[in-house]
């Protein structure tokens, strides 16, 4: 099987360093599994990490207030959004009172050190479900060939049945596996729609919908069957709305 890093590395960054130990002491003892790497930094070493491309956390442990000339937690945070959307965002702060423009950044939770033992378990619970679920909408699983393989589902165009046999097309490659229409679709994410009884279609990739066929942007013409028609359609109208 290929090998898919769902390990989360998490860098915090605090003036109060008997907070930082104690927080990090608590995720290397509960969570070795799920954090495969804990850092400290400072403010002006997290900014050179961001601004020479080389921070690559998707967790990020936030204060409010630094004790340097350099920017704040608003800030910072509204860097990191900018930068790198993906990473995710937590402050912990002493007082709630320090924060008016907290709800400039997008960040997964707002905690008081003095609550941040106390809750950062489920913090952290929810932050993992979160990350598996979001893997879980990645990939594809699949066995070819008798061996376990793991697939970007954003590769792949459109899924189609053969007899006993699923063909999974994507953007290289059409991988023959022994599966059911259905069974495959339970594992997509919500750009694919059923369009046929014997076809999944990647929204992303359709050109456009001709009467009661599909036509992909490789030129590929796929049926529309009249029973999923109208959640087909919905479907795409609803992925088109949402990219333009």
């Amino acid at each position: 099987m290929e090998a898919i890093d769902d390990k989360m590395k998490l860098m915090m960054c605090f003036d109060d360093k008997l907070f930082a130990n104690s927080i990090e002491t608590i995720l290397k003892k509960k969570y070795p599994l799920q954090i495969s790497k804990v850092k400290q930094c400072r403010v002006e070493e997290l900014i050179k990490s961001i601004n020479k491309h080389e921070f690559d956390y998707n967790i990020l442990f936030l204060d409010m207030c630094y004790e340097s000339a350099g920017p704040d937690g608003i800030q910072i945070g509204m860097l990191i959004n900018k930068l790198l959307p993906d990473c995710t965002i937590m402050y912990f702060v002493d007082d709630y009172n320090e924060i008016p423009q907290i709800y400039d950044v997008t960040h997964y939770c707002l905690c008081k050190k003095t609550d941040a033992q106390a809750w950062l378990d489920h913090f952290i619970s929810r932050l993992i479900k979160d990350n598996e679920e979001r893997l879980k909408n990645q990939y594809l699983e699949l066995v070819y060939r008798r061996r376990h393989i793991i697939i970007c589902q954003v590769d792949v165009q459109y899924i189609e049945r053969k007899n006993r046999m699923i063909e999974v097309h994507t953007c290289n490659k059409v991988y023959s596996v022994y599966s059911s229409i259905k069974k495959m679709y339970e594992q997509l994410n919500s750009l694919f729609e059923r369009c046929h009884g014997s076809f999944i279609v990647n929204t992303r990739y359709v050109k456009k919908v001709d009467g009661n066929e599909i036509v992909l942007q490789s030129g590929t013409i796929i049926p529309l069957g009249e029973t999923y028609k109208k959640k087909f359609e919905s479907g795409y109208r609803s992925y088109v709305r949402d990219n333009m």
